[in-house]
């Protein structure tokens, strides 16, 4: 993902976890926002409206893990 780039608030019934690989995102869950690098793994629960964004100079790589066997996204 480009910097400055993501997708807008939203909601899943089910958690979401992150694993950066490439680059730095900046993700927002229930108003707290935390800056995570390669390596960082960062699990919102479900329910919980988040956001993500490429914060980085470069681009964004990361795994995203959906608690599902299909992805329910609700946006705000």
């Amino acid at each position: 993902m480009e910097p400055e780039r993501g997708p807008d608030t939203h909601w899943h019934p089910y958690t979401e976890t992150w694993v950066v690989l490439r680059g730095e995102a900046e993700i927002v869950g229930d108003g707290e926002e935390r800056r995570a690098g390669p390596g960082a793994i960062i699990t919102v629960a479900a329910n919980t409206r988040h956001r993500f964004r490429s914060s980085g100079a470069e681009n964004l790589e990361m795994i995203c893990i959906h608690a599902s066997p299909e992805i329910i996204q609700e946006f705000v």
